[in-house]
């Protein structure tokens, strides 16, 4: 008798719970009129979209570009053998070691991004050079 008691309790309250839930729902407001506006803003153009496309292609890649341009894993290694040398297994964490061994590497990489940006990013980003053209500039950099 108990147990009925306690789910009839549980199905009042969970008829309750939608019925309350859709009497008192709010509406959203992130777009009122069903479109997003574009004309008070720079105007989107095909190289923008380019841009957009690179730059999220990067970032999504980016951690495997570290490991595969820069002297990244020579510098983890290296940071790794000093620590077991030093009879610490422990002391530096993982997390202080990986920081300082990105610091290092793009401490070392700072010349070939700065040739990179003033020779690639910077006369395409002014539409002086195609992104075809700014593809094989810095893969010969690199």
């Amino acid at each position: 008798m108990r147990i009925k008691k306690q789910l009839s309790l549980l199905a009042v309250i969970f008829v309750f719970s939608i019925v309350f839930s859709i009497v008192f729902v709010n509406p959203a407001y992130a777009a009122p009129n069903g479109f997003i506006n574009f004309e008070n803003g720079k105007e989107f153009t095909s190289n923008s979209s380019v841009q957009l496309f690179a730059l999220v292609t990067l970032l999504s890649l980016s951690s495997s570009i570290v490991l595969l341009f820069t002297h990244f894993t020579y510098f983890m290694i290296v940071l790794g053998i000093t620590r077991q040398g030093l009879g610490v297994m422990n002391l530096p964490p993982n997390q202080v070691l990986v920081g300082l061994a990105l610091f290092l590497s793009l401490f070392t990489m700072q010349p070939v991004l700065g040739q990179l940006k003033s020779d690639v990013w910077d006369p395409m980003t002014k539409e002086k050079i195609t992104v075809s053209q700014a593809a094989e500039k810095s893969c010969r950099k690199i």
